[in-house]
């Protein structure tokens, strides 16, 4: 469905998946079933990509990004992966909203993956680390926001829904211009 090879990155796939949504949203026309379709679509093909790293006990790699390199002091992505799609929508553009994601991925940790304005990865530096990939679609004037969590050296994933509603309140705090 997202029209990609079987041994595609997660930057493609991720392409991929944002591309497709552009006409399967609902709001461009799509319809609710169809963005489930691709969502869904999307889902399996990073959780067979967290599998094959599993596997191989490779490291994660993404492109040209810095994460979870080689080094054993870093750390890798491992165990469950969580995900809430769609996460939440914000009331003003893609580019806008980006950038006050990329204010709150500072606060929270290290940017891993930074593809203005569609996407962010995020080493989110708790008690428990976990990693945090934010997509960004536009919708209608405003921009739809994915989140998917992941284990990180097999520690805790927190609850999404949890991450999501602390985003909105991070959100909800800036002073928007």
């Amino acid at each position: 469905m997202l029209g990609v090879p079987r041994d595609a990155d997660e930057t493609t796939i991720r392409a991929a998946w944002r591309e497709a949504a552009k006409s399967a949203h609902p709001d461009a026309g799509g319809s609710n079933a169809a963005m489930t379709n691709l969502n869904a679509a999307l889902e399996k093909a990073i959780a067979s990509l967290a599998q094959q790293r599993q596997t191989t006990s490779a490291s994660r790699r993404h492109g040209s990004s810095p994460n979870f390199a080689e080094d054993p002091d870093e750390p890798k992505l491992a165990g469950p992966i969580s995900r809430d799609a769609p996460s939440f929508s914000v009331s003003v553009l893609p580019v806008e909203t980006y950038e006050a994601l990329l204010v709150i991925a500072g606060w929270w940790g290290d940017l891993l993956l930074d593809e203005p304005p569609y996407a962010m990865e995020v080493y989110v530096r708790q008690e428990v680390p976990y990693w945090m990939h934010l997509d960004l679609v536009p919708e209608a004037g405003s921009t739809m926001v994915s989140i998917m969590l992941g284990s990180v050296d097999g520690g805790h994933v927190p609850r999404v829904e949890a991450v999501r509603d602390e985003l909105i309140d991070a959100l909800n705090a800036l002073e928007w211009t």
